[in-house]
């Protein structure tokens, strides 16, 4: 019924089946704007499985805004979730473009509340396991691991990395596309070095890390700020002949939007015209507390698209692992500058963390964490909503931080007030570069911090904002 079928023998889970399937037949044109799907329960009969994981699987679409649902009349495909099949599947970006290589710190004080964002829980590393399987490796592996290996990372690694993809979020990917990392950072630096001084042109979104903005300048780059607002990227009027832009599509930072699957499509297709690769820094969309995480846009266009991966959000910064997945034409430029920056990655950690993937331990620490950082979630929306009722906030369905805007405009002082009152959040100011509607709005990061940190904290920026309210 309706082009679904599943196989319980697959190791992708059924949320996913049904979800992928049916996102499928929407890109390609199958189902068009308009068309109605059959209603959960239809499904789930047909299928012979819960209701409850078509109604996931349609959340997840709808999620994305490949659907939109009527009250009382059903779930209707979106217009503008149609991606253009391309002509030839292995059609790339002529290689002969790229190169061919043969802050103001804040109290440490431990009364003082540090809202700083991208800070996981580090009280919950599974230390037990991990030193199990660094023990292990000491103890047990080849010499071969020892010396010098390959830059682009074991392949036993790659290998758990691409498996791991594929069983959570659906990403299917050969391990030959993947090259290890010590984070986003170096795989943003190396990406930074492929294109010779007539090709650097790039858009960068406005807010956006300046860390991204800082390793881009530094090559020469071109750089053009694209505009955000609250649902991300905006796509509209995109200068034209970018040979790069920077996205953060799944949990934009720092602002939060989800980019709709109509946005994703623009950027896809203005790649393909303008032979242009897409940055997808994925930095910690595993954590959604509305629905399951949502797809790449790798996915999308493999060879169009740079996929940036990252342990730090989801176990610990201080791995210092990452990992890149690579359009073909560029993996093997890739490999030489990563051999030429650093050799390899720290090799016994990479041997460690593809037994702590390939035993499910690191999808149990997430699921964990998930739900621990979904509390901390609540309660902070919770209080900010009760001591500040017209507060505004952005961003809320992901990740380890929200945005928010008070009722009242940015001053500089407000900073010294915060310090005062021993508390932080952190202006999106501090991260555009041209000014915009973003100014008035801050960062708040809650990861790395207990539950009684976040309502005391909250409790400190009432007693800094409120009394400019009236």
């Amino acid at each position: 019924m309706f082009g679904v079928s599943i196989d319980r023998q697959s190791k992708l889970p059924l949320i996913r089946q049904i979800y992928q399937q049916i996102r499928k037949r929407i890109l390609e044109g199958n189902l068009q704007a308009g068309d109605r799907l059959p209603s959960t329960r239809e499904l789930a009969d047909n299928l012979k499985v819960s209701r409850n994981v078509v109604i996931e699987a349609y959340d997840l679409l709808f999620t994305e805004g490949f659907v939109t649902t009527k009250h009382g009349k059903g779930t209707f495909v979106e217009i503008g979730a149609v991606l253009s099949v391309r002509t030839s599947k292995d059609e790339i970006i002529s290689s002969n473009k790229v190169l061919n290589y043969n802050k103001e710190t804040v109290s440490s004080n431990k009364n003082f509340i540090n809202f700083k964002p991208g800070i996981p829980d580090l009280h919950f590393f599974p230390r037990s396991k991990w030193l199990q399987y660094y023990n292990d490796v000491i103890k047990n592996c080849s010499t071969d691991y020892l010396g010098y290996q390959s830059p682009e990372g074991i392949q036993e690694l790659r290998q758990s990395i691409s498996d791991f993809l594929y069983h959570t979020r659906g990403i299917e990917c050969e391990a030959d596309r993947i090259i290890i990392t010590t984070g986003a950072a170096q795989g943003l630096s190396i990406i930074s070095k492929l294109f010779h001084s007539n090709d650097k042109t790039m858009g960068i979104e406005n807010p956006s890390s300046n860390d991204i903005y800082d390793i881009f300048h530094k090559q020469d780059y071109q750089i053009n700020l694209l505009a955000v607002d609250d649902l991300g990227l905006n796509t509209h009027n995109l200068p034209a002949n970018l040979k790069l832009i920077y996205t953060t599509p799944s949990h934009q930072f720092p602002i939060g939007g989800l980019l709709p699957i109509q946005r994703r499509i623009e950027l896809i297709t203005y790649a393909r015209e303008k032979h242009c690769y897409i940055i997808e820094d994925d930095y910690d969309s595993e954590f959604r507390y509305t629905s399951a995480p949502v797809c790449s846009m790798f996915e999308l266009d493999p060879q169009h698209v740079i996929y940036l991966g990252t342990f730090s959000k989801n176990l610990s910064p201080a791995l210092r692992i990452g990992y890149m997945i690579l359009p073909s034409d560029l993996i093997e430029t890739c490999k030489q500058l990563k051999w030429y920056m650093d050799l390899h990655s720290p090799l016994l950690s990479q041997l460690a963390l593809a037994k702590f993937i390939e035993n499910r331990d690191l999808e149990s620490h997430i699921r964990k964490m998930s739900k621990l950082y979904k509390k901390k979630h609540q309660i902070l929306l919770t209080s900010l909503k009760e001591v500040f009722p017209s507060i505004k906030l952005f961003g809320t369905s992901t990740g380890l931080h929200v945005s928010v805007e008070f009722p009242i405009n940015y001053e500089d002082h407000f900073i010294d007030q915060l310090k005062k009152e021993k508390v932080m959040i952190y202006p999106v100011k501090q991260y555009i570069k041209a000014e915009n509607e973003h100014i008035n709005k801050w960062i708040i990061g809650f990861g790395h911090l207990s539950i009684k940190e976040i309502q005391t904290g909250v409790d400190r920026l009432s007693k800094v904002f409120n009394e400019h309210y009236n």
